[in-house]
């Protein structure tokens, strides 16, 4: 640290004033840690020829730091780049209208020039943009302007525990939804959806097809009853179905059940197959004299059940 020091006082470098903050980090905590950590440092030269630049702190995004930027507005670049997002890959329908407008273009010619193609397909893409709103940069932009905004209060004295927890709640969901992205990019759920209510991923996660290796069903011993029990729900949660089986040592079925059931993730609705399943045997007379062998295709139900896991208990004693 000290021969950074040294060589800033040796080279005359400037640090530019920073607009729209102060602080380009927060511990995020009640009182937050306030400290500007990023800077540039310029020479006298860069100042005399571009005298114009001013730093600007940008909106947080999912980092724990704001980002600056080193800006000048008085020359004209030209227009704005246009710009294309990955994600609109993975919306429905999007490619085919790609497509389908690049053959509108070429009307099955071959001497069409490429930028003719390239101007007709920017246009379709912005229009695309608009009419379905998914993932917008409104949306986004919108989000990292309120999470500035309670920042800003905070970094003046003005903010309190239940602002800092809004700015913590609003980081961790976009936290939340970008990672589910990245991890299921298949999904077919949006991520301005997910930072709302991420709740909406819970069922989403299992697009990928697996192979699972079949297992036959095997009889239970004697003197034990065999229970099979299942829940499914549809793609976006909304509503689903739980069912249930018991056979004897031949195989034979003793009992059964299929029941709709409402929105939720699908975890409660295994959990409310085994209890529902276990009720009914419970309140059977014909099967007290047996022991009974239970058996879910759903390991993570198993595992809060077996260690007591809070959220269960509730559900499945």
């Amino acid at each position: 640290m000290e021969v950074l020091k040294n060589f800033i006082q040796e080279t005359g470098l400037v640090d530019l004033p920073l607009k729209g903050g102060a602080f380009t980090w927060s511990s995020l905590r009640n009182p937050p840690t306030l400290i500007r950590l990023d800077r540039f440092l310029v020479s006298s030269d860069f100042l005399s020829t571009f005298q114009s630049f001013e730093e600007h702190l940008l909106h947080k995004s999912i980092s724990d730091h704001n980002a600056i930027s080193l800006i000048n507005d008085v020359y004209n670049w030209g227009p704005r780049s246009f710009k294309f997002f990955n994600y609109q890959l993975d919306e429905r329908g999007f490619v085919d209208m790609v497509i389908s407008n690049v053959h509108g273009a070429t009307g099955g010619r071959k001497n069409v020039g490429v930028l003719k193609v390239l101007k007709g397909a920017k246009v379709a893409i912005k229009e695309w943009s608009v009419k379905n709103n998914n993932f917008s940069g409104k949306s986004i932009e919108a989000l990292q302007k309120g999470i500035k905004e309670l920042e800003f209060l905070q970094t003046q004295g003005l903010g309190d525990a239940n602002s800092l927890k809004e700015i913590v709640d609003l980081r961790v969901r976009t936290r939340v939804a970008l990672w589910f992205k990245a991890k299921f990019p298949d999904s077919l759920c949006f991520v301005d959806d997910l930072i709302s209510d991420p709740s909406i991923g819970d069922g989403l996660g299992a697009f990928k097809r697996r192979i699972l290796k079949q297992q036959a069903w095997e009889a239970p011993p004697i003197g034990f009853l065999k229970l099979n029990v299942d829940g499914a729900m549809v793609s976006d949660c909304s509503k689903g179905g739980i069912g249930g089986i018991v056979c004897n040592n031949l195989g034979v079925c003793l009992d059964s059940f299929s029941l709709p059931i409402g929105p939720g993730p699908p975890i409660m609705v295994e959990l409310e197959a085994i209890n529902h399943s276990l009720r009914d045997f419970l309140s059977n007379r014909g099967f007290k004299k047996f022991r009974l062998i239970l058996e879910t295709d759903c390991s993570v139900a198993i595992d809060w059940i077996s260690n007591s896991v809070p959220w269960s208990e509730g559900i499945v004693k």
